[in-house]
């Protein structure tokens, strides 16, 4: 990691302001007393409590006593009250011998001697603490995303890759930012980036992965920051940073989201931008499209050709009649008939049947004839028509071969200025990839990090390579958890079987999560300070929509903390 002096300066006043946490307690004495009441000790027994949480002390005794007695006297019992305060400490296992010792005596007293609660308020030792631990969950997110700040310097006139410790690779062309009014950077630029690939970076960088209250899965989030003696400063109009995300494969849908902030610099949503990331630094060169090759018409031709014979029918043959005989002619009486006719003339009738059939027959057979004359007319036509349509499609093909050799001269010169315009291209695509690897390293990652994801930037601040985590509404729920106190807390859930992670609201004495799918597998988890005391909480549950839930905090130290919330990486 490379520091500039401006970046120095700014840590060095971070960490002097954060040394002076400070905080009193006062500890009261009788009247020309210096041993310790039981009130004393119980203060100092609270007191001490408090203390053991807490980091990098440093401890400053300041003796007070009235005015009566002489000057002398009471410096001595000043300095007396602070032995026993430093020696009651001391067994209680704070490390008091490195403790500061101001004996004031009579001098300077906060309080009017001149009445007796006045004189009862000046016989005390201030026990004064300076840590350069956080006292409040503000305090403790800002001194987390501080250590999770890299801080770069870069010329803005050199083209740079810039390596985050984490993996993250940005591809940054000179002259790429530009002060508020338009004007070029110059000179060195300072590079602020911060990683959130894990759990533990979110978390303590208060973010989640949400749009719109949608639920998002992440493939990880960055930010970035780039500024020039103290002014911020913007990509340039028409310019683009390119980025690269590690990531463990590649998935299709993941799309690039933009932080919306609130005045205090926290991400409240990500905005939608509809841009894919890619699976290679080659897809980002913004290239034009890759020239096509000529079109050779070979089919063309024929699916403009006119004058096709039109499609006829097979003759049908005709059908010779049957000849009609006395045994398919019969005539069948019916009941009456077979009472009152005679068998000759049944036998006459069957006859009269006959003959008819017989007449019938002839005229049959002159139309089968007359039929089969046609047939053999409509056959010569039909081969006729055969041939006319071998004809025609003969005639089409010696019609789409002139076309085609018509066409090869202008095709061959299309496909010469073709071939040459794709050289051009891939030359033109080589020379891209060779600048961005020309590009001056700065950073340092393990070599076992690949960038999968790859997109182009436009604007800077915070960015999330995302995709939507589909859930259908009647698979939605909410959850809740009750907040068992007043004191301001921040509490999380974490998706165990995916990379999602939620923040929470609070309303009517709990706080929620927007829709979240039912059924799943995940952490809550609560931060809070109570009386100046870390508190960490952890509940691994499954999301069930009738349950409200309940956390238990315990107290820890804030390295602690860290430690804890890194486990979820």
């Amino acid at each position: 990691m490379k520091w500039s002096i401006s970046a120095l300066i700014f840590l060095f006043g971070i960490t002097f302001l954060t040394a002076q946490n400070t905080f009193i307690e006062s500890v009261y004495f009788d009247l020309d007393q210096h041993e310790l009441t039981d009130a004393a000790k119980s203060t100092l027994d609270q007191f001490i409590q408090d203390l053991q949480y807490l980091e990098d002390l440093e401890i400053t005794l300041r003796a007070n006593t009235d005015d009566q007695g002489s000057n002398f006297y009471n410096k001595k019992l000043g300095e007396r009250r602070a032995r026993s305060v430093r020696q009651y400490l001391a067994t209680q296992k704070i490390a008091s011998k490195a403790a500061t010792v101001e004996n004031f005596g009579e001098e300077n007293p906060a309080y009017s001697n001149d009445n007796e609660e006045g004189k009862s308020k000046n016989r005390r030792v201030d026990i004064i603490v300076s840590t350069s631990s956080a006292l409040t969950l503000n305090d403790l997110f800002k001194e987390w995303q501080q250590d999770q700040s890299q801080f770069y310097t870069i010329d803005a006139s050199k083209d740079v890759r810039l390596i985050g410790e984490n993996g993250t690779n940005i591809w940054i062309p000179a002259g790429a930012f530009v002060l508020s009014d338009g004007t070029i950077a110059q000179g060195k630029i300072e590079i602020t980036l911060k990683e959130a690939y894990d759990f533990s970076d979110m978390l303590m960088s208060d973010l989640s992965t949400t749009s719109d209250h949608q639920l998002l899965e992440t493939g990880g989030m960055i930010y970035l920051e780039a500024m020039v003696d103290g002014q911020q400063l913007n990509i340039k109009e028409g310019t683009a940073l390119t980025v690269g995300l590690p990531g463990e494969e590649f998935k299709e849908d993941m799309e690039l989201f933009i932080g919306e902030q609130d005045a205090l610099g926290t991400v409240t949503n990500w905005g939608v931008t509809e841009q894919p990331f890619v699976p290679s630094l080659e897809e980002t060169l913004n290239m034009r499209p890759e020239p096509r090759p000529p079109f050779l018409f070979r089919k063309g031709y024929q699916g403009r050709a006119t004058g096709k014979p039109k499609k006829m029918a097979v003759p049908s043959k005709p059908i010779l009649p049957r000849t009609p005989s006395p045994e398919t002619k019969r005539f069948y009486p019916n009941s009456w008939q077979k009472m009152f006719w005679s068998k000759e003339k049944i036998q006459q009738k069957e006859d009269e049947l006959y003959a008819k059939a017989q007449e019938r027959h002839i005229q049959h057979m002159e139309q089968y004839e007359r039929n089969t004359k046609l047939h053999a007319q409509d056959l010569i036509k039909y081969k006729a028509h055969l041939q006319s349509v071998k004809d025609w499609e003969a005639e089409q093909r010696a019609k789409v071969r002139a076309f085609e050799l018509a066409q090869s001269e202008k095709y061959e010169a299309q496909y010469e200025l073709y071939r040459i315009a794709k050289e051009k291209w891939h030359e033109e695509r080589l020379e891209r990839l060779a600048q961005l690897e020309d590009y001056e390293v700065t950073g340092k990652q393990a070599l076992s990090v690949v960038s999968r994801y790859f997109t182009s930037i436009t604007r800077l601040g915070w960015i999330n390579c995302d995709r939507f985590y589909s859930v259908p509404e009647e698979g939605k729920m909410q959850l809740a958890v009750n907040d068992l106190d007043e004191t301001e807390e921040r509490v999380f859930v974490i998706f165990n079987d995916t990379k999602s992670l939620l923040t929470t609201y609070k309303r009517d004495g709990q706080y929620r999560t927007s829709s979240i799918p039912k059924g799943e597998n995940v952490t809550i988890v609560g931060l809070k300070f109570q009386d100046r005391k870390p508190m960490l909480a952890q509940l691994t549950t499954t999301t069930n929509p009738v349950m409200t839930y309940e956390l238990e905090y315990k107290a820890c130290t804030a390295s602690e903390m860290k430690a804890q919330l890194s486990a979820f990486n």
